[in-house]
């Protein structure tokens, strides 16, 4: 799982070092995942 979340990471341009600063942030996170379960959404439509 964690493969295939630093893969689409890339693909965003993210930076694991700011992710875990937004994880420190709950509201970031919760925007984030919100975020990523959508774009994973908008991916299995394809």
């Amino acid at each position: 799982m964690r493969r295939i979340i630093e893969a689409d990471m890339k693909t965003m341009n993210y930076d694991w070092t700011e992710l875990e600063r937004i994880a420190q942030d709950r509201v970031g996170w919760r925007m984030l995942v919100s975020g990523l379960c959508s774009f994973m959404r908008s991916n299995r439509r394809k």
